[in-house]
């Protein structure tokens, strides 16, 4: 029973331990893209969403129906934007109720145009 208790214990240590660390990632991938998103004209939800389920985080899991939905509404022509807009926006995109260009306020000037010319 002791041996049980011990090997719960490190258990519980160990998944806490990968909590901390991946909120410790979590809080250095929101300090580097807030800025930046707010800098390239992207809408506060749409920033907040990226920062809180960052891409890296898809890797080694089945992407969801959502996943696969705001990754398709960050495409224009076939092409990656680098923009993947927050759930609520990428199914308004996907249904066809709004652009994904059309989310683009305020961009910074030392910033190209959003979408670029190949697009």
């Amino acid at each position: 029973m002791e041996l049980l208790l011990v090997v719960l214990s490190i258990s519980l240590q160990l998944n806490s331990t990968k909590m901390n660390d991946k909120k410790r990632q979590q809080i250095a991938w929101y300090k580097e893209n807030q800025p930046l998103g707010k800098s390239l004209g992207y809408p506060d939800c749409c920033i907040q969403e990226f920062c809180d389920q960052p891409p890296s985080w898809m890797k080694g899991r089945n992407p969801s129906k959502d996943d696969k939905r705001r990754m398709n509404a960050a495409t224009l022509a076939g092409w990656f934007t680098g923009f993947v807009p927050c759930s609520d926006h990428a199914k308004q995109i996907v249904a066809g109720k709004l652009n994904l260009e059309d989310l683009i306020e305020n961009r910074d000037t030392k910033w190209f145009l959003f979408p670029m010319e190949n697009f």
